[in-house]
């Protein structure tokens, strides 16, 4: 799990010939797009019972000679943001309540 700005370096043994990244479990329902290098992916349907609204993002098998880095970038569906609003209820020693919003 990779938080924004956080990268991943991998090492393959030696004698691998191609390798490919699959982004897993994206929810479709926050994320309205994922690229990977600049190209938009289509993403694939996961399976499952805990699987609604949710795809594998993949790129092409290749090797590290064409393609030594891979950047993948998610953009967040501006209406999946939601405004939080905390209510806190403070009481004072004599037990007053004490609201504030």
């Amino acid at each position: 799990m990779l938080k924004p700005d956080e990268f991943a370096e991998i090492s393959f043994p030696e004698g691998a010939t191609s390798y490919r990244i699959v982004e897993c479990g994206v929810n479709t329902d926050v994320y309205k797009s994922v690229s990977a290098n600049g190209a938009e992916l289509a993403g694939t349907a996961v399976e499952g019972d805990y699987a609604e609204n949710r795809k594998d993002f993949s790129i092409a098998n290749d090797t590290t000679e064409n393609r030594a880095r891979v950047t993948y970038t998610n953009e967040v569906n501006p209406e999946a943001l939601r405004t939080l609003s905390i209510k806190k209820i403070l009481y004072n020693t004599e037990s007053t309540n004490l609201t504030y919003i």
